[in-house]
């Protein structure tokens, strides 16, 4: 009986001890309340009812015992949907336009601290303990810039924080620059900011950047001024191609711009926007031209080297560049082990470079490797029926 009791008297302490975060049941005015009484931050969760990241934080981070033990002890806990009321002032005044956000306001209604995305445990436990420490806030770190604290410390904390908190990088950037003449860009401090997070090859900074890389190398050092040039090429080529408008002139753009400047790794750059661009367009003649100059088997991915290799084999006529392609994906079968794709890939270049019964005897190890491994073999068929015509 006593076994019994103390096991009834156990199981709700157990219970409780996995609770995560205990949102109240708040009105906006009676939260804001509750954190001036309590000296408390509140803690917003600002969410949509159709929004798959803000149900995954729910599902999996806020039910989370530690995250509850740090949350429910330190901060008025409330949750919004952002499409209705209060959600949509709040959404307003805080200038909430992704889910979920999360918010740290004190009592007086200011922001304090905010993060976005759907957290894992420990990067919520992190954003928590900023918002209770004060010092690394996003508020504190805008104060402090504000300010004219100018350190790279700062600076690197400042945009860091912007970024964590799905801020616009940009008006950072303009708010920055506004009073920095370009021929100041050089300076310890002004370079940090340039070199780390301005990447707009269109923009003047940029420009004048290009014209003037010599005298740049006087103060920084000449691979970190070449690296600049190619990485603000590259990584406005990936925001192109990744962005929901995509348009292939766009790519042309940054072609054309990187071929009307003189650069040391202008070769290398354009080889890689003339590899993505080829595929992109279907050009491929330009693709293959690029890939060859590209592709290192020793040195590259398998996978991608497999893919290029099959690209050729579907899109490619030209025979040499075939054997080049056949030789990529021989070095690829002598390195790693073999399976069923890449001797496939290989027996595919084999055939079309007109080597018909070596094609037909690799592709039968892929189809029979493949039937071992229980693996569908319907493609496998094919290409033998293909190759033995």
């Amino acid at each position: 009986m006593k076994k019994l009791f103390l096991l009834l008297y156990l199981i709700p302490l157990a219970s409780i001890a996995q609770v995560g975060i205990q949102f109240q049941s708040l009105s906006w005015d009676e939260a804001l309340a509750a954190s001036k009484k309590s000296n408390k931050l509140i803690f917003i969760d600002a969410y949509t009812t159709w929004c798959g990241p803000c149900k995954a934080l729910e599902k999996y981070t806020f039910t989370d015992a530690s995250v509850g033990t740090l949350f429910n002890a330190s901060f008025i806990n409330v949750r919004f949907d952002m499409e209705q009321y209060p959600g949509l002032e709040l959404a307003e005044k805080y200038e909430v336009n992704l889910y979920p956000t999360l918010l740290f306001v004190n009592g007086n209604g200011e922001l304090i601290h905010r993060g976005c995305g759907a957290m894992e445990i420990e990067e919520l436990l992190d954003l928590g303990s900023v918002a209770l420490n004060g010092k690394q806030t996003l508020s504190a770190l805008k104060g402090k810039y504000e300010n004219g604290e100018r350190s790279i410390e700062i600076i690197d904390q400042y945009v860091q924080a912007l970024q964590s908190a799905c801020q616009n990088v940009d008006e950072f950037l303009s708010d920055y620059f506004e009073k920095v003449p370009n021929d100041s860009l050089s300076s310890e401090a002004n370079w940090y900011v340039f070199s780390e997070y301005d990447f707009d090859i269109y923009g003047d900074r940029f420009q004048f950047f290009l014209e003037n890389q010599k005298g740049f190398e006087a103060n920084v050092e000449q691979k970190k001024v070449q690296d600049k040039i190619y990485d603000t090429f590259m990584m406005t080529y990936f925001k192109l191609t990744e962005s929901e408008d995509f348009a292939l002139f766009g790519v042309q753009s940054v072609i054309y711009m990187a071929e009307q400047n003189e650069f040391d790794r202008k070769e290398e750059l354009l080889n890689f926007l003339n590899f993505g661009y080829g595929e992109l367009s279907g050009n491929w003649e330009l693709y293959s031209d690029a890939a060859i100059a590209i592709i290192k088997p020793e040195s590259e991915n398998p996978d991608l080297v497999l893919d290029v290799a099959w690209k050729f084999y579907l899109f490619v006529d030209d025979p040499d560049k075939l054997f080049k392609a056949l030789s990529w994906t021989k070095i690829i079968l002598e390195i790693e082990e073999p399976n069923p794709s890449n001797i496939d890939t290989y027996a595919s270049l084999l055939f079309k470079i007109g080597r018909k019964e070596d094609a037909i005897k690799f592709e039968e190890q892929a189809f029979q490797l493949a039937e071992s491994w229980g693996e569908d073999t319907q493609h496998f068929e094919y290409q033998l029926a293909k190759f033995k015509k």
